[in-house]
């Protein structure tokens, strides 16, 4: 079991809002192809001197992608911010956002309906709110 990576999207916005937490997986951009994709240092080596030779004028990081657990931490002891996913009786994930300090107030956060049958997509929507928050 492997704990799943932020979008690309929510990775860049992270970065835009001061996320600086090292992470071993990052995203990479092909600037001749304007392709996007994640590396994971830890658990592929295959390519590794192909992504990793950044001297290549066209392949650079974009943005490190932290995973949704690390991502959420850090909205807590960095911003006072937590994310909670919850299950209806229906076995449907919604998520809340609850401040946990002064710098932001009750009016900001709060519940939202997103429905999902996949956690992990009600947390990463979670995340993304919780971001612009900030």
């Amino acid at each position: 079991m492997k704990d799943e990576l932020i979008s690309f999207s929510t990775a860049k916005l992270a970065k835009d809002k001061g996320f600086d937490v090292p992470c071993i997986t990052v995203y990479l951009t092909n600037e001749m192809t304007y392709d996007t994709q994640y590396y994971d240092s830890l658990y592929d080596n295959s390519n590794n001197d192909e992504i990793f030779s950044l001297n290549h004028k066209e392949t650079s990081i974009v943005c490190s992608a932290p995973t949704q657990s690390l991502l959420q931490r850090w909205l807590r002891e960095k911003h006072g911010i937590s994310v909670l996913v919850s299950i209806d009786g229906e076995l449907m994930y919604n998520w809340d956002i609850f401040p946990l300090s002064p710098t932001t107030t009750s009016q900001e956060a709060g519940k939202n309906y997103y429905v999902t049958g996949i956690y992990e997509e009600a947390l990463e929507e979670a995340l993304l709110q919780a971001l612009k928050l900030i």
